[in-house]
């Protein structure tokens, strides 16, 4: 038969495997946690940090795809200025 300072022992022994492998637990949980909340709020950080250094970038980009339109346009009005004109001199020229 089991004493009860024996059983007070057993008792002393299970708790404390009980609670080793209590504080392991946690302790890996607290760390994917915590992991995970660093990653998430480092990714939001970097997130509005390039933002914020893209935006110039991207006004600039709007700008130019502005000026190329323009640019095109003018090309374009021109080509079909000297057409009309070429087309005018052959007319003339009986071509």
């Amino acid at each position: 038969m089991l004493t009860r300072d024996d059983l007070l022992q057993i008792r002393g022994v299970v708790k404390e495997e009980i609670q080793s492998a209590i504080r392991s637990e946690v302790r890996d949980v607290v760390k994917e946690e915590v992991q995970s909340a660093i990653q998430t709020e480092v990714r939001g950080v970097v997130k509005e940090e390039v933002a914020v250094q893209l935006k110039p970038v991207n006004r600039k980009l709007t700008r130019l795809q502005k000026d190329m339109t323009l640019i095109v346009k003018d090309y374009t009005n021109a080509i079909v200025h000297v057409r009309k004109r070429v087309e005018k001199i052959e007319d003339h020229l009986h071509l």
